[in-house]
């Protein structure tokens, strides 16, 4: 299986008061020089609706990131279900902003959320009584600038008195990827005004910025730098999160981290 190496499954655990939220993260970075055998592996689990979007797409980066975002998904779907069920068993469909809707054979009540940046697709399944989010950006300096230009007031101002310098150059992304991730738990994405999502407050801990929203005080985003990415999941505030060995982050191996080889 040409997808075989560089893909990586792993739980996220969610501990509300009550009850215990398990998700599968699942990440590939496919920009490598088996590209090819790898999007024709992936693009064979497809569904027959699946396929026919693909084919009318007429950007090869835009139908790798589909195709490749589907077959994340499909293999963190398979994860939940235990590998009890086939990737090609599992459909993702397009809601009506374009969302994706996780619809599984045996009818579990998941949910899916996808990010994609520069050669890397990453895919969140999670309870639907758990909603989630997640968003994906890479560190260069055309996509800092923008990000950096879409920083409302009061976030420039976080950025400047953050207390770790070499954190500020990143914060952009940290900032944005946040935003877009809280932006997916409501199937909004980039259809309102992103100001709608402004980050009151940072903290940092054990090298994770957990963001706090202005509007949105029942939800958190925890952030990481990972190599040349930041990554963030958007969740509820009355959870904790963490992965199944306790770590306050998933372990993502990502182009430029130590985990990447």
């Amino acid at each position: 299986m040409p997808i075989g190496e560089g893909l990586r499954t792993q739980v996220v655990q969610l501990q509300g008061s009550e009850s215990l939220y398990r998700c599968q993260l699942t990440v590939f970075a496919y920009d490598t020089p088996q590209v090819d055998a790898a999007y024709d592996a992936a693009y064979g689990c497809l569904s027959s609706a699946e396929r026919a979007y693909c084919d009318r797409l007429k950007v090869r980066k835009r139908a790798l990131e589909f195709t490749f975002g589907r077959y994340v998904a499909k293999e963190a779907a398979r994860a939940a279900a235990d590998g009890a069920l086939a990737r090609e068993s599992f459909e993702i469909r397009q809601g009506l902003f374009n969302q994706p809707i996780l619809v599984c054979p045996d009818g579990r009540d998941l949910e899916v959320s996808i990010a994609h940046s520069n050669g890397v697709a990453m895919a969140l399944v999670h309870p639907r009584a758990c909603p989630l989010g997640i968003d994906l950006e890479v560190l260069d300096g055309r996509t800092l600038s923008t990000m950096t230009e879409h920083l409302t007031e009061h976030e420039s101002a976080l950025m400047d008195r953050h207390p770790v310098a070499s954190d500020r150059s990143y914060l952009p992304a940290v900032i944005w990827t946040a935003k877009e991730s809280l932006s997916k738990v409501f199937k909004s994405g980039l259809l309102v005004p992103f100001d709608l999502f402004e980050v009151q407050s940072i903290s940092t801990r054990s090298e994770v910025m957990t963001s706090a929203f202005r509007s949105f005080s029942h939800y958190v985003a925890a952030s990481a730098r990972v190599g040349d990415f930041v990554a963030s999941i958007a969740y509820p505030k009355m959870t904790d999160l963490r992965t199944e060995s306790g770590a306050p982050f998933p372990s993502l191996a990502l182009p430029g981290s130590s985990q990447a080889g």
